[in-house]
């Protein structure tokens, strides 16, 4: 199992509350647990998390255990001290590869660009970090409505190439060629 960190400052309004690390990307094909610090403020402080329904938080004091689940998302583990200040960690369960292996079906299409023809095409995205982004590269050829791990592009009769473009959490991208014949 690996983590990525990212570091980031605090908000010096919160009486240099923090919580290390303050960035974790986990492998969301298996149950994993990571540690979480609190340090500055005031103690107690309480631990909580903004969606049990992909890992939980167990703790009290200056550290707490989040059990991330065998499932995809984000998720914000939630320290608040004595004065109610508040500072949040970001916990991003992805698949297990990160980036590398990101597909997409079909990754080469032709299609007719006459009239007569309605050409839609659906994409679906593999591998790599969930979520994903769908782009066009070129709007004046077709429509493009992505959502999740799939999208659905609609040809315009209109002869030319276009691309596909999806794009994972980790920024890796990948496209798929369209030639409107």
């Amino acid at each position: 199992m690996s983590f990525m960190l990212f570091i980031a400052g605090c908000d010096s309004s919160s009486d240099n509350l923090t919580v290390a690390p303050d960035s974790v990307v986990a492998n969301a094909s298996s149950v994993t647990k990571i540690t979480f610090t609190a340090s500055g403020g005031a103690e107690p402080y309480a631990w909580s998390i903004s969606n049990p329904g992909i890992g939980s938080i167990a703790g009290s004091g200056t550290s707490a255990v989040y059990t991330a689940y065998a499932a995809t998302g984000l998720n914000l583990v939630i320290l608040t001290d004595a004065n109610s200040n508040s500072v949040t960690a970001s916990v991003t369960q992805g698949n297990e590869t990160t980036g590398k292996g990101l597909a997409i079906t079909p990754d080469a299409i032709t299609v007719s660009a006459s009239a007569a023809v309605t050409n839609v095409i659906t994409f679906i995205a593999t591998g790599g970090v969930e979520p994903y982004r769908w782009t066009i590269g070129n709007p004046t050829n077709g429509v493009l409505n992505g959502i999740g791990n799939g999208a659905v592009y609609t040809a315009y009769p209109i002869k030319g190439v276009n691309f596909v473009i999806v794009t994972d959490f980790n920024s890796d991208s990948v496209s798929a060629t369209i030639t409107q014949e």
